[in-house]
């Protein structure tokens, strides 16, 4: 019997749809629930896992608007974050 991992990250996307389902095996053994973590660049989501989903029967493209998203308001509250640095110096200096 192999080993159980609850959750299984991979750095770059599965080359095919077997190797991925392998990946997603090793974390839900016997019935029980596991996840699996796909860590990739940009170019390596978009080379590989809309492949991936149509062989899996896998909306990736809703996890990636997802993750797109969250980005987009990330972005948004560093260049916040930023303009509020540069307003807190400028008031230490008394400009």
């Amino acid at each position: 019997m192999g080993s159980r991992a609850p959750q299984f990250r991979s750095v770059g996307v599965p080359s095919t749809a077997d190797d991925f389902v392998h990946l997603a095996g090793r974390t839900a053994r016997q019935g029980a629930a596991g996840k699996v973590v796909v860590l990739a660049t940009v170019d390596e989501a978009d080379a590989r896992l809309a492949s991936l989903g149509s062989q899996l029967g896998v909306d990736f493209g809703a996890a990636r608007r997802h993750v797109a998203e969250r980005g987009e308001r990330e972005e948004r509250w560093a260049q916040m974050w930023s303009v509020h640095e540069k307003i807190v110096q400028a008031e230490k200096k008394g400009i």
